[in-house]
């Protein structure tokens, strides 16, 4: 049986897969869609150019400086949106296969040794672990077990189903928090998605 790393490093896989396919469709899209443009406004400017120099130079130049402005911020524009697209397209893809992956019943054995982790690097003091209350009903019998193997005064108290999965310990006398909440992972990497895919737009 392959362990929780194996399959959370499968898992990765499958999606940083998933992730290069949609990167590569979409690039060859944007090279496609920036040559055809790029050739109509090459085409566009030829024109503009040809009867501006024949009325006055100086206005051909100002002209050209206007298109070629115009062109280099509709470019930039089109880039930030195709880029933002993307982001959100893989962002939503490894959101579901978070979702999915809770649904598993490896997920509790991964979820326990979240538990004990976070409690863990919190410190000392007393605690409170913040659970979805999907995952507070499937670990239910198994709670008192974790409380009794970490010898700390720990509660479980429900948090709300948009943490997808993972916990969020709270430390009451240090005042400290780790979250290591699927949620707060995926939002942490959200600007770092196109690194991490190894796209440079």
């Amino acid at each position: 049986m392959r362990s929780i790393k194996d399959k959370l490093r499968f898992f990765n896989e499958v999606i940083l897969k998933d992730a290069t396919a949609e990167r590569d469709r979409i690039l060859r899209q944007i090279k496609a869609l920036s040559e055809e443009r790029i050739s109509q406004e090459k085409s566009k400017f030829q024109e503009q150019a040809e009867q501006l120099l024949r009325k006055e130079t100086s206005l051909a130049e100002n002209e050209k400086n206007n298109i070629i402005s115009r062109a280099v911020i509709e470019s930039k524009q089109l880039l930030a949106k195709t880029r933002n697209e993307i982001i959100e397209t893989i962002y939503n893809e490894v959101k579901g296969k978070l979702v999915e992956f809770v649904q598993k019943e490896e997920y509790l054995n991964y979820l326990h040794e979240q538990i004990i982790d976070s409690c863990s690097r919190a410190g000392e003091g007393n605690f409170i672990v913040y659970l979805c209350e999907r995952d507070m009903q499937r670990l239910k019998d198994k709670l008192e077990n974790i409380k009794h193997n970490l010898s700390r005064d720990i509660t479980f108290e429900q948090a709300g189903d948009e943490i997808i999965g993972g916990c969020r310990v709270l430390n009451q006398t240090a005042g400290i928090i780790v979250d290591n909440t699927f949620i707060r992972r995926l939002e942490s990497n959200r600007d770092s998605i196109l690194e991490i895919c190894g796209l440079n737009i």
